[in-house]
């Protein structure tokens, strides 16, 4: 986008020039000097000239300040990065000088538009700072300052119609922000500048600035069914790594314990679940939530309850914790509705890693790292037990099922109760 200032004036007064030249003539025809010498000639001569000057100065002077009411315009350049900017074709300041120093502004609307996510900048550049017209410039404003307080003859910008006008830099930026899809993403009115006083030569004075958004593309997603488990050692045994369910997109927070990369937060899939990318292939796809927990109890049918949050995540008794697999299996069951290469933690009395035993022994170290939910389980269509927190484990039966529990700092292996409880489910990638 091309800037253009204008200004219009003449140092020298020829109108003063004029009318000393004419009271030398005069004073030339006194006395002696009545008769026509060559210096009469000469001042007749300069007379004339110096009103002919005069008469031009005038008209040109006229024809300066009808021009500097006419608005003149530049052709803008605009380009592009990533994401669309419009803005207006140009911005033209006229300005008559002032000893007191005449102050303009003008704006342009800056908005960017893009078809993809991620984190945006709106940012201003130009390879010079000055306002130049050919070996003369006008500097741009050194410090931030108000309309009522800006610099002689300096120029500036701001964003918006409120605020202090500050220096154009080379880089400047006017806007961050996060993009969403398909949404007018950003836009502002940019506001350009000049206070200028008879210390600035005239001239048609400008600069191109470039209006640019750039976004950076959505950080990469790292799916559960892709993640190793030497990948979560790398990355997970400090700290929490986040992973997203290829299925419903859904992302999890995961961490290496004791040998086996665990979640640490509750599974939320509900709904119709397809085999690809879960871990079960005895049916194509399973119905995880046929009716919900609130309704009863049930053993055979698949039942879950969606809490809303990603604390609480859901629940889920155990037709829909294995994925329908406990009425055609037997502990302990393979199948279930983790991620493909995860699946229900095991009951092992070696406490091998990814066992249910091995997080429970370890607990003093274990129970940070899994991060346990208090948010309780569902029996007989109630949520009972909010003081303790409940995940399933791939081993018993429709009336003695294993499971993890946790309450206070404790965190236990039980097997008391039936395949009808609604419990979370935690899986785990060994």
């Amino acid at each position: 986008m091309t800037f253009l200032f204008s200004c219009f004036y003449f140092n020298i007064n020829i109108e003063v020039l004029w009318i000393i030249l004419l009271l030398f003539w005069l004073l030339c025809y006194n006395g002696a000097m009545k008769t026509k010498t060559v210096i009469h000639k000469v001042l007749v001569i300069a007379v004339l000239f110096v009103g002919l000057l005069n008469i031009v100065d005038y008209f040109y002077a006229l024809n300066s300040t009808n021009a500097a009411n006419s608005g003149l315009t530049a052709i803008a350049t605009v380009d592009t990065t990533s994401t669309l900017v419009i803005s207006e074709d140009n911005i033209a300041l006229d300005i008559v000088p002032s000893v007191e120093g005449t102050f303009k502004s003008a704006h342009t609307t800056v908005g960017t538009y893009t078809n993809t996510t991620g984190a945006c900048t709106v940012t201003m550049t130009t390879s010079f700072t000055d306002l130049v017209s050919g070996a003369d410039s006008i500097a741009t404003l050194s410090d931030a300052v108000s309309e009522a307080d800006f610099t002689d003859d300096r120029w500036g910008y701001r964003i918006g119609s409120s605020g202090n006008y500050g220096a154009v830099e080379t880089n400047n930026e006017i806007a961050s922000f996060e993009q969403k899809t398909g949404s007018t993403a950003y836009s502002s009115d940019i506001y350009f500048a000049a206070k200028l006083t008879p210390a600035t030569r005239p001239g048609a004075y400008s600069n191109t600035v470039t209006f640019m958004s750039t976004c950076l593309p959505p950080p990469s997603k790292t799916y559960m069914q892709d993640f190793t488990l030497e990948e979560c050692q790398e990355y997970a045994t400090d700290e929490n790594y986040t992973l997203y369910d290829r299925r419903d997109d859904n992302d999890y927070t995961v961490r290496y314990i004791e040998g086996a990369c665990w979640m640490t937060q509750n599974l939320r899939i509900t709904g119709t679940v397809s085999s690809e990318d879960s871990n079960f292939s005895t049916y194509s796809s399973v119905n995880v939530c046929e009716s919900d927990l609130t309704a009863g109890n049930s053993t055979t049918q698949p039942r879950c309850h969606d809490s809303g949050n990603i604390t609480a995540g859901a629940w889920y008794n155990f037709a829909a914790a294995s994925a329908r697999t406990n009425s055609v299996s037997t502990s302990p069951y393979m199948e279930d509705i983790c991620p493909a290469g995860w699946s229900l933690p095991s009951y092992s009395n070696a406490d091998a890693p990814g066992s249910a035993n091995s997080l429970v022994n370890t607990a003093s170290t274990s129970i940070a790292k899994f991060s346990p939910s208090i948010t309780g389980d569902y029996i007989d269509g109630i949520l009972h037990e909010l003081d303790s927190g409940v995940w399933w484990v791939n081993s018993g039966n429709s009336v003695s099922h294993y499971y993890i529990h946790y309450r206070g700092t404790q965190l236990n292996l039980y097997n008391y109760v039936g395949q009808q409880f609604g419990f979370h489910v935690r899986c785990v990638r060994i």
